[in-house]
C-alpha cells in the first residue's frame, strides 16, 4: 500500500508538471494568435485610412472645381451687369460682343455635379484561414509526456467468499490527499479436491484442481470397502464450503460426462445421495440452467464431483458469477 501511495504521489507531481507545460504552451500559442490578429487589424486600419484619404482628396478637387466655376460665373454676371448699366450705345455695343462670347464659351463647359467618389467604404471579406489553422494547431500539438514509474502492490492472504473495501491516499510536500473512492471487492469461493476422499480410479493434477478417469480397470485391492474414499462411485469431494447465506459458493468445472452435487462430511461413500434444499447448476458457455436441487443443508457441505465415464474434470476457482444466473 505504501508503494501504491508513492506511485500516486509521482502521478500527482507529473500532473502538475504536465499542467505547467500545457499552460505555457497554450499561452504561447494564444499570444501568437493575438499578435496575428493585431497585425491583421493594423493592416486593415491602414488600408481604411488610405481609402479615406483618397475619398477626401477626390471630394476636395471636385470642391475646388466647383469654386472656380462659381467664380467664373460670378465674374461673367458682374460683366453683364456692367454692360447693362452702360448708357453709351457705342460703348455698349463695343462691350456687349466680347461679353456674349465669354458667356457662350462658358456655357460650352459641362459642369459635372455628381459626386466623384462613393460615400461607402469597401468591406472585403477577411481571410482568417491562417488564424484558424493556428487555433486548430493548439489542440493537436501533443503535450510532452513523462514516463512515470508504475508501481503495483499485491494484497494477499484474503479470505475466500469475503467482501473487502479498498481505498488509497497520496502523500507529497503539500500533505496527505483525501482518500480515494472506496472500491468494493468480493473474493470468490476457493477450494481444492480432497484426494483422500476420491475413488482409486481417479488421478490428480499437481494443483489438485483436475481429475482424470482412465479406461483401465482399477486393481481388485482398490475395490475394497473404504470409510474415507469412494469405492463404488467414481467421485471425489472438495473442501468444505459454508452453507450460510444466499450464495454459499460458486465455481466452474469442465468435464465430459459427469455428475455433480454436494455431500455432507459423513455421507455414505458407497451410495452418496442428496437431501432436499436449493442448489443450482448452469452451463456457462450456453447460458443454460441445468437443474436446481431442493435440499435443507444442516451445516457445512463438500462439493462432490463424479465421473460416470472415462474423462477429465477441471475446477476453476474465483470466477465472477454470470449475470444470467440472477434472472
Amino acid at each position: 500500500m505504501e508503494n501504491f501511495a508513492g506511485h500516486l504521489e509521482e502521478i500527482f507531481l507529473t500532473v502538475e508538471e504536465n499542467f505547467g507545460r500545457r499552460e505555457q504552451h497554450l499561452e504561447q500559442h494564444y499570444n501568437d494568435v493575438l499578435q496575428t490578429l493585431s497585425q491583421r487589424y493594423d493592416d486593415r486600419g491602414a488600408a481604411l485610412q488610405e481609402e479615406k484619404k483618397s475619398k477626401l482628396e477626390s471630394l476636395y478637387r471636385q470642391l475646388l472645381d466647383c469654386g472656380r466655376a462659381l467664380d467664373s460665373s460670378k465674374e461673367l454676371i458682374e460683366s453683364a451687369q456692367e454692360v447693362h448699366r452702360c448708357h453709351d450705345k457705342r460703348l455698349f455695343l463695343k462691350m456687349a460682343m466680347p461679353t456674349i462670347k465669354r458667356i457662350e464659351e462658358s456655357a460650352k463647359d459641362d459642369l459635372d455635379l455628381t459626386l466623384s467618389t462613393s460615400l461607402e467604404f469597401n468591406t472585403p471579406l477577411a481571410d482568417l484561414s491562417d488564424v484558424k489553422n493556428m487555433m486548430d494547431s493548439i489542440n493537436v500539438v501533443p503535450v510532452n509526456k513523462v514516463k512515470v514509474k508504475e508501481t503495483h502492490c499485491t494484497v494477499s492472504e484474503l479470505l475466500p467468499n469475503a467482501q473487502y473495501e479498498l481505498w488509497v491516499t497520496a502523500t507529497n510536500t503539500t500533505g496527505i490527499s483525501p482518500a480515494s473512492e472506496k472500491a468494493l471487492y468480493m473474493t470468490g469461493t476457493y477450494f481444492s479436491l480432497l484426494e483422500e476422499s476420491s475413488h482409486h480410479c481417479l488421478c490428480f493434477s499437481e494443483d489438485m484442481l483436475t481429475i482424470s478417469y482412465g479406461y483401465e480397470d482399477p486393481p481388485i485391492s482398490a475395490m475394497a470397502f473404504d470409510d474415507i474414499g469412494f469405492t463404488r462411485c467414481v467421485a471425489v469431494l472438495g473442501d468444505l464450503i459454508p452453507s450460510e447465506g444466499v450464495i454459499i459458493g460458486r465455481w466452474r468445472s469442465m468435464m465430459d460426462e459427469y455428475r455433480v452435487g454436494v455431500a455432507y462430511e459423513d455421507t455414505d461413500r458407497n451410495s452418496p445421495g442428496l437431501r432436499p434444499g436449493t442448489l443450482s447448476f448452469y452451463n456457462v458457455d450456453l447460458k443454460q440452467h441445468l437443474h436446481t436441487f431442493q435440499c435443507n443443508l444442516r451445516n457445512f457441505v463438500h462439493p462432490c464431483f463424479g465421473l460416470d465415464n472415462p474423462g477429465e474434470l477441471s475446477i476453476h476457482n474465483g470466477i465472477e458469477t454470470p449475470k444470467f444466473t440472477f434472472i
